[in-house]
C-alpha cells in the first residue's frame, strides 16, 4: 500500500487507498505459495485493519494472514518482528520469503532470522550488512520471475 500525505489514523479509514503499482500482478504470481502473509509495521492499525485497506483496492483476496506491529509486539527493524511472523505463521524463518522495500527495515532483519529477501527498489542498495537474495526494480518485474520459475528453489 502506498503512503498518502497528509492521512492520517487506521488506512482503512483513510479517504484514499492506493495499491503500490504491480502489487496485485506480484500478489497473483505469488499465489503458488499456500500462505501469503502482509507483515506490517502498522501502529495505528491491526491486521483485521490492514485487510480492511486491502480490501478497498482489490487485495484482501491474494492474502492468507494480516499481521502488524500490535499483534506481534514489536516492530520492524527489531528481527524480532520476523520472528514473531514466523511463530505466528507456524514455519520455520528458514521457509519464508520476505519481500520489502527498504533495506534496513525489511531487508537486514529478515535476513539475520534466515529468511529469503526479496528488496523491490530501483535505488542502489549497500552491498554490506547481508544482501537481499533478489533484488527487482518493481512488483510487476517481481511477477514475472515468479512466473517464470526463478523463485523453484524457494519452494
Amino acid at each position: 500500500m502506498r503512503d498518502i500525505p497528509g492521512e492520517v489514523g487506521p488506512m482503512a479509514e483513510w479517504e484514499q487507498v492506493e495499491a503500490m503499482p504491480g502489487a496485485s500482478s506480484a500478489l497473483g504470481a505469488l499465489s503458488v505459495y499456500p500462505i501469503r502473509c502482509v507483515a506490517s509495521n502498522a501502529t495505528e492499525s491491526d491486521g483485521s485493519m490492514v485487510a480492511k485497506a486491502l480490501d478497498r483496492v482489490g487485495l484482501r483476496g491474494y492474502l492468507t494472514h494480516f499481521l502488524t506491529s500490535i499483534e506481534l509486539g514489536i516492530s520492524k527493524p527489531d528481527p524480532g518482528f520476523f520472528e514473531g511472523v514466523s511463530r505466528e505463521l507456524g514455519i520455520p524463518a528458514t521457509g519464508l520469503m520476505a519481500v520489502g522495500n527498504d533495506f534496513q527495515k525489511d531487508i537486514v532483519p529478515a535476513k539475520a532470522v534466515g529468511m529469503v529477501t526479496v528488496l523491490v527498489s530501483s535505488d542502489r542498495v549497500p552491498s554490506s550488512q547481508g544482501a537481499a537474495d533478489l533484488i527487482v526494480p518493481s512488483l510487476s518485474h517481481l511477477a514475472e520471475l515468479v512466473r517464470n520459475g526463478i523463485d523453484k528453489r524457494w519452494r
